[in-house]
């Protein structure tokens, strides 16, 4: 199982699960909401997938291609989501 034997967690602590799905269940993520420090593993852009419902893909590839051909900045959809993201995560107090 990917989940067995030792798990490093993002503050480099370490945990031995005794079984993959202990892993599962006490897999627990410590990080500070008022902290703007990147994590020693995120340099650079980091790949992030995730699945939306189709009518917001075809917006998010509309908007995209709409600022594309306006020259409007953000235009492309990977910078469109990011201050998507941003904006959300400082409304609700992760970020700065």
């Amino acid at each position: 199982s990917a989940l067995g034997g030792t798990v490093h967690f993002l503050f480099g602590e370490k945990v031995t699960p005794e079984s993959s799905n202990e892993a599962v269940e006490s897999t627990t993520v410590i990080a500070s909401s008022t902290s703007n420090e990147v994590l020693p593993q995120f340099k650079g852009r980091v790949p992030l997938t995730t699945r939306c419902r189709p009518e917001l893909a075809s917006a998010l590839k509309r908007a995209s291609l709409q600022r594309q051909l306006d020259d409007i900045e953000p235009n492309r959809m990977q910078d469109i989501l990011e201050s998507a993201l941003e904006d959300w995560l400082r409304k609700n107090g992760y970020a700065q």
